[in-house]
């Protein structure tokens, strides 16, 4: 679950957390 300040539009965010994406 991704926080709130970890708000990405992107493909990877929906796989797992634009956090861990990063």
């Amino acid at each position: 679950m991704c926080l709130l300040i970890n708000l990405c539009v992107n493909l990877r965010e929906l796989l797992g957390c634009c956090a861990f994406s990063y």
